[in-house]
This record gives structure tokens, sequence and C-alpha cells, in this order.
């Protein structure tokens, strides 16, 4: 275990930025576009003609695949699949699972539609419609029942505003009492302009909210305080058609009779930047106006794709124009950055930042789509896929967004993360073995018979190693590695303790996939 976690984190400083081979920038490209590994044909295409990679681009752009890459890229900003719901599940007919899932995913759906149907993704803050499942149908009133996630018209006077005016985005960032929606209003400068007022430097006099007992005197009163609140406050004031009255009002449905309550607390009517609005559809319209929306839509696919923060706006240039020149097409931005030299570049470029000499460590969904596409083995548990269910504690231990803080996912090689490959390679592997050896498995081990053995059959079992450590990894072994007959000597081992064709393969195919190769790409 510590031999596997030193390959993975210990790798010897790059002199400099190298280009990816073939090979691994399409298994890159396929993970990023469609969350799966390329096809064998697909490698073996890419390595004779590496100008086709454009093409692959193209093609999975279009993959029926991207819409959940793009709901999970973003959901690193917008953090909603923490699996947390404070509705009874049971009143509705639901499982508490199944409800969550469904309600974190409403935003995200409507992100993805609108980015899948080519719409210009302002349409994000303007949209008239959500996109819902029947089961956040039923607790939203929205009186869709076929099964599937589509469009469907919000039944009471809510504005047209997109994500601004989704009940499951005001769950999951709630506000009550004197905090006057202001948090809200921050997760909506944090997730669309990539401004976060909680960040923002700033310069107390000291004890200046013990001199005033009501905060809101200190708020319009001290300087300190004055700077983020003259834009913070009216931008929260558009936000009170959502306001609940009490914990006993947990679904944040629209009231508009509820608007004005703004009037109550700080007094600072709607407005964009000292600009009076008419409410929440307008604001809609002035954040999709604003440059800096554009600007943070393109930072949020740039640090999901490239895995590391990018606050200089100078870095995403290039990026940011092939946005604005598409309209506004976000699959524009994945296939800029896709098609870009920095994407296809093996290296660390901060040399105090080598631990992976320029490799992407694969997300859990990844993972698991990885391991499936080797083995046929998905890791459940009541149904429940382990590796993608929202707030599963096994995705936050294999890199995930944590369940309970909604966190940023871990980009960081851990330990955590190999002990969740260790355990994920001998489920597979078993079941892999032991479907093969029946003749209904994935073919891994396609050289080899049940009852022959390594003593009668050297070099057929080590071209049957060879071939498990090829399938693994997606690139050809170096004829003179060594690797093929560690693996016959661990069945040779594994043989003699246990006297199971299938133990002795499952501990190889399992040693196999504990490569750390897994886990980058």
């Amino acid at each position: 275990m510590i031999a596997l976690l030193l390959l993975l984190v210990g790798c010897a400083p790059s002199p400099g930025p190298t280009e990816l081979p073939a090979r691994a920038q399409l298994l890159r490209a396929s993970l990023d576009l469609r969350g799966v590994p390329p096809l064998d044909v697909d490698l073996d295409a890419i390595e004779d003609e590496p100008e086709l990679y454009a093409d692959f681009v193209e093609r999975w752009l279009h993959d029926p695949r991207f819409g959940e890459r793009v709901r999970v890229i973003f959901d690193m900003r917008y953090r909603m699949r923490t699996g947390r719901t404070d509705l009874e599940a049971e009143e509705f007919g639901l499982e508490q699972s199944e409800l969550a899932a469904s309600l974190a995913d409403m935003p995200l759906r409507l992100l993805s539609h609108v980015a899948e149907a080519d719409l210009p993704f302002t349409d994000i803050l303007t949209a008239d419609y959500a996109i819902a499942d029947p089961s956040a149908a039923a607790v939203l009133g929205l009186g869709l029942s076929r099964p599937g996630w589509h469009p469907a018209r919000w039944l009471d006077e809510r504005p047209a505003a997109g994500v601004l005016a989704s009940s499951s985005l005001w769950m999951r960032y709630p506000s009550t009492g004197g905090n006057a929606n202001r948090a809200r209003a921050n997760a909506l400068a944090r997730i669309l302009l990539c401004d976060d007022y909680l960040q923002r430097p700033l310069s107390f006099r000291p004890n200046a909210l013990e001199d005033n007992a009501d905060p809101e005197v200190a708020i319009a009163e001290q300087p300190g305080c004055r700077l983020c609140h003259a834009s913070l406050d009216p931008l929260a004031a558009h936000l009170f058609g959502f306001w609940s009255e009490s914990d006993d009002d947990p679904i944040p449905l629209y009231r508009p009779e509820r608007e004005e309550r703004w009037r109550d607390y700080a007094d600072l009517p709607p407005s964009w930047f000292d600009e009076r609005t008419t409410g929440l559809a307008e604001l809609g319209e002035r954040i999709a106006d604003d440059p800096r929306f554009a600007r943070c839509t393109v930072r949020a696919v740039a640090e999901g794709l490239l895995q590391r923060e990018i606050p200089d706006p100078l870095e995403l240039e290039h990026h940011a124009e092939a946005f604005v020149d598409s309209g506004l097409r976000l699959r524009s931005v994945f296939r800029s950055i896709l098609l870009s030299p920095e994407y296809g570049e093996l290296g660390a470029e901060d040399p105090e930042d080598d631990a992976r000499r320029g490799w992407k460590l694969v997300d859990p969904a990844q993972l698991g789509a990885r391991i499936e596409a080797l083995t046929g083995y998905r890791w459940t548990r009541d149904e429940v896929d382990l590796l993608t269910a929202h707030g599963s504690r096994m995705a936050s231990l294999a890199g995930g967004t944590d369940a309970l803080a909604g966190s940023k996912p871990n980009w960081t090689p851990s330990v955590a993360r190999v002990l969740v490959q260790e355990r994920l390679a001998w489920l597979s592997a078993w079941h892999a073995v032991g479907a093969d050896l029946e003749g209904e498995g994935p073919g891994l081990l396609d050289r080899i018979e049940t009852g022959q053995r390594p003593e009668d059959e050297p070099a057929l079992f080590a071209l049957q190693c060879r071939r498990i450590l090829e399938r693994v990894r997606g690139v050809p072994l170096p004829g003179d590695s060594d690797e093929p007959e560690a693996l016959v000597q661990l069945w040779k081992q594994a043989w003699s303790m246990t006297g199971s064709e299938r133990s002795a393969w499952s501990a190889v195919l399992a040693a196999a996939l504990r490569d750390p190769q897994l886990l980058l790409y």
C-alpha cells in the first residue's frame, strides 16, 4: 500500500511541460467529455493517425454522456450534490436518496440542457422553465409524471429567471432571520460571477462591530461594512420571493407577496450596481449582460478540465474569445480548451507543484467507469452506486465533493483515494475472473483455459499477464518488461495458498487494477 502511494505522489520532477502521447491524450478527452475510457479500436486509430484527435473531440462533444460531464464540472462551483435534504421523502412516496438527488440536480440539469441544445448559455438566467423529473415535480408541484428529465413550466407566478428562480438552489443555500438573503446573494456572486464576498480583502477598525449593538447599524455606518454591503444587500433584495418564514416551511416555493420583505431589513431596494431593477427576471438579464458572467463560465469549465485554480483572466482570454464568438455556446469552451496546447501537456508548470507531473486525477465517477469498462463491475449497495450517488461517503473518500460541507473535489493524491482503489480492485477482480472462467465475463482472461498451470505453459501465462496489464493501462508494455513474470509468480503464490484458480487470477487482476496509472489520466 505505501509503495503504491509513493508511486502516485512521488514522481520525479519534470524539467518542463512535454506533449502527452496520442493515446493518453485521447483517454483524457474521452474521460472529460463522456466520463468513460475510449474503445481499444479508437486508441489504436489515434496512435496510427494522431491528427484524428480533433474529430474525436467533436464527436464526443455531441455524445449523450456529455451532459453529465457538464453537470459534474459545474457542480464543482454550484456544490449541489451533497445528498442532503430537510424534506420528509416519505410524504411524497419517495426514497430519501432519490428525492435528494432529483432536487439537487434540477439547476445542473438546466445547465446541461442549455449546453446540449446549443442554446446561448445566458439562457440559464432567463429561461421560463425548469428541467425536472417526476420525483422533483412531485415536491414542487410541477405536474410532470412521465419518466426521465424534461422541461416543465412553473405553475406559480415566479419570474422567468432560470436558475435564479430555482427552488432547489435556494434549498441548498437557505437564509433566515437577520441574514436577509445575504448568504444567497453571495452564492450567486460566487457561482455566476466568480466574486466571493467572503474572500474579499477588507479592513475593519478594531471593535467596529462592538460599537453598535445592532449589526444593521454597523453595516450602514462602518466604511468596512459598507464596502461590500452596498452591492450585496441590493442583490439580496431580489430574493425575498423565496423567503421562508420558519423552519416549518422547508420548501422555498415562490410567493410574490413576499417580494417587498426587503423593506423590513436593510431597506435597500433591488438594484444592480446603483441601477434599480424591477425584480428577479431583470436581475437575470443584467447578470447575463455582465462580461464577468462569460469569464466566470469559462473559468468554471477550465478549472474543472485542468484541475487547478485559474484566478488570472488573462490566462483564459483565448477561450473567452471563442465563447463570445460562438454566441456563448458552452461546447465552444470545451472545444477550445481540449484543442489547446496546455490541455495536452504532461508536466508541471509550477516547479513547486510536481507531484503529478501534469497528470490529472480521475474523479469517483470516472474511476468507476474505467473499472466497469475493464471488468463489467459497478460498486453498488442496495442498488445505489457508491461512486456516483449524491452524498456518498465512499465518493468523498475517492476525491469527490464532501457530502456534509459541499466542498470542492480533492485534486490532490491521498491515502483515502488509494484505499478506495484497493477495495474496488479486489471486488471487481473477483467479479470479472469468476465471470471469465464461466465464459460470460469481459474477456480479460483471453489466453488461458481452465485447468492450465504456469509450470506447464510458462509462455502462455506470461502472455496472459502481459495482456491484462496492457488492457488496464491502455498502452503496450515494453518487450523487456519483467512485470508479466512478477504477476505469474503472484499467481503461483496465490494458488499455493488457496488451490483456487479464481483466487489466483483474482490476485493477479487486483494487483493490475491497483496500478497508480488507473487513477491518473
